[in-house]
């Protein structure tokens, strides 16, 4: 049905709302492009305008109206704009969908950079897919430094002993990491949610592979755009396009 008033009150089969929410007997078509579609029940507009911001560029008309007009104009509809959250809520679950990949000088080592290691910039990579599953990939470098004694010859008889000169060493620690396994998503609040990890890792340093490692995991989230997140860690994860 096209966006025609006209044609909207000939329509016939407008459902009575019977809301506080609605004026008496108010009957209400919503706007889709240049159609018009309804009408439509409290639950059902709901479904359809999720915030006052989306109501605000949102037409709609019920019988009794010159013309279309925005929802937030209409007052019928007032007491259930001023219901609505001021932004739609974010559909976590849809959003997380997808490979990310970090490109930050990471925090996978953990401890070991704690203790005066300088790390490598490396990647992280998780693909989230909509059977509840996740894979995840990740590769790091970095360089501890410590001082050594120089190698000294052995002493000779009646030599005096002293103290051998220190040297500063670097070692390079190569980190690979793979894991898989389900998770969940839980909303914190309009724009942070928890990512709960349930999987294992399995870990590789210097090419010596490690024991599997079970983990159970909680990442906090603040959704910072579309394709843009950041933990709680400070770690930026950014969407990878296929």
């Amino acid at each position: 049905m096209r966006l025609d008033r006209r044609a909207v009150t000939a329509g016939g089969l407008a459902l009575l709302v019977p809301s506080r929410a609605f004026a008496s007997d108010v009957r209400v078509y919503i706007a889709d492009g240049d159609l018009a579609t309804g009408p439509f029940s409290e639950q059902e507009i709901r479904k359809r305008i999720k915030s006052q911001a989306e109501a605000a560029r949102t037409l709609v008309w019920h019988q009794g109206m010159a013309d279309w007009a925005m929802a937030t104009d209409v007052p019928a509809l007032a007491a259930l704009i001023a219901s609505l959250p001021a932004q739609t809520p974010l559909d976590f679950e849809a959003l997380i969908l997808g490979r990310w990949i970090i490109n930050d000088a990471m925090l996978i080592a953990g401890d070991e950079t704690q203790s005066g290691g300088s790390l490598i910039p490396g990647w992280a990579q998780m693909q989230i897919n909509n059977d509840k599953t996740y894979t995840s990939k990740a590769y790091a470098q970095w360089v501890n430094r410590f001082f050594r004694p120089v190698p000294t010859p052995p002493l000779q008889p009646g030599q005096v002993p002293v103290r051998p000169p220190m040297q500063l060493v670097d070692n390079t620690v190569t980190y690979t990491m793979s894991g898989s396994g389900k998770y969940w998503v839980e909303p914190v609040d309009a724009t942070r949610f928890d990512l709960v990890l349930i999987g294992t890792n399995k870990i590789t340093t210097n090419d010596k592979p490690e024991k599997p490692k079970a983990i159970d995991d909680k990442i906090e989230f603040t959704v910072i755009g579309p394709d843009h997140l950041l933990s709680k860690k400070g770690e930026n994860f950014r969407r990878q396009s296929s």
